[in-house]
């Protein structure tokens, strides 16, 4: 996703190409939480409450997403001042997926989700 944003302020061909690598990026994010979501439902999380907190989480995600792009191109009309705002959300991205990933807790952290061959062989 964040890649994506490098090619956004650019001009034609190359923000339609940015356009689809953040695309391909938030559609490969929302495979991932499918495939994580049997696994917590597996684990005794019910499957009805991950589905719907998980499902209900993406679209206000996506709803204050589309509230923050409606309000960033308005007030950003040049196109430094689309660069430097897509290099400011890439630096957040990668902010974010820093301390998302980093929690060395396997109880808490993303060590909690990690495959059922994994937790298997972990527990044996």
């Amino acid at each position: 996703m964040a890649a994506g944003f490098l090619f956004l302020p650019l001009h034609e061909p190359w923000n339609a190409i940015g356009t689809a690598v953040h695309q391909a990026g938030y559609q490969y994010f929302y495979i991932v939480l499918w495939a994580l979501w049997p696994v917590l439902a597996s684990r005794g999380v019910p499957a009805g409450w991950i589905a719907g907190w998980g499902l209900l989480s993406i679209q206000l995600g996506q709803f204050a997403g589309s509230i923050a792009a409606a309000l960033a191109v308005s007030v950003v009309n040049t196109d430094l001042g689309m660069a430097m705002l897509s290099a400011g959300i890439i630096f957040a991205i990668l902010i974010i997926a820093l301390f998302a990933l980093g929690s060395g807790k396997a109880s808490t952290g993303w060590g909690y989700v990690k495959p059922m061959e994994e937790a298997e062989a972990r527990n044996a």
